[in-house]
């Protein structure tokens, strides 16, 4: 069964928590442009955003604390709502809440330090959970790579597209911006950190493939040790098809190896019954 990107609406107690994020971005938003405006303050972009220079300074939050922030509106909807949609569809199908947080975490710390090893003697600042959600992107599309998406092309024209050729062109437009233009110092776009989120969803992707696989393995090489046997019993001279007999793998495993003293008397009496077919 096909399940649509969009169309998981078997709403689950974990999107709770998810909702909780996307409104802390949005308040951290909030706060942020009432500091500007209203008290001509920087606080919170001076404190929280991923820098080089905050790292040196003993900031290490910053590696989780840049993904609260945003620049601008578009950039805080875009992100919650594939947040949201993204979230959805993985709680419903595949990941446990505990899993996707450690995915998108990890995906944010990613990319924080995917884009420090370029920025490092930089002057620069990062801002916005985008490194999170590629990390779920890439997760999703590897997983699920034959699903069908909807995608409004400028917003008006509806297209049907598999999500492997969504996430094919996510990773040549990233590395190939991050090279021209972001290693040049010219990009607004912080390419390496969606990069860096994205090797981390392939990677844990590839993570859960082994020992899924793994677990199948043993599950194929286990021997069962409890079990019936079937034995077939010819027809009698009075022409009666006598039929298949269970035979309980207790008292075979028994029989086989000669020890018939060692029988109960619930086995004994099954044995006895057996003998008169």
């Amino acid at each position: 069964m096909q399940h649509s990107f969009f169309r998981a609406v078997n709403y689950q107690p974990q999107d709770t928590l998810i909702k909780k994020l996307i409104w802390t971005y949005g308040g951290v938003f909030v706060c942020m442009q009432i500091l500007n405006i209203w008290f001509n303050s920087h606080w919170i972009e001076n404190q929280f955003p991923l820098s080089f220079t905050g790292l040196m300074e003993g900031k290490f939050w910053v590696l989780f604390s840049y993904s609260f922030l945003h620049g601008d509106f578009f950039h805080l909807l875009f992100n919650s709502l594939v947040l949201y949609f993204l979230s959805h569809f993985l709680l419903t199908y595949e990941l446990t809440l505990k899993s996707l947080l450690i995915l998108y975490f990890c995906g944010i710390v990613g990319g924080g330090l995917c884009w420090l090893s370029i920025h490092a003697h930089h002057a620069h600042c990062l801002m916005g959970a985008s490194a999170g959600i590629m990390a779920l992107l890439t997760y999703f599309c590897h997983m699920y790579p034959e699903k069908s998406m909807s995608l409004l092309v400028f917003f008006v024209f509806p297209i049907q597209i598999k999500v492997k050729w969504l996430i094919y062109c996510a990773w040549w437009y990233e590395v190939i911006n991050g090279v021209v233009y972001e290693l040049q110092n010219n990009a607004s776009i912080a390419h390496s950190a969606h990069l860096g989120g994205m090797l981390c969803g392939f990677t844990y992707c590839l993570a859960q493939k082994h020992f899924e696989f793994r677990r199948e393995k043993k599950k194929e090489q286990k021997i069962p040790f409890k079990a019936n046997y079937q034995v077939h019993i010819e027809d009698d001279l009075s022409g009666n098809d006598r039929g298949q007999r269970i035979i309980p793998f207790d008292v075979f495993s028994k029989l086989r190896e000669g020890s018939i003293g060692s029988l109960s008397v619930e086995e004994k009496q099954w044995l006895e019954q057996y003998r008169k077919f």
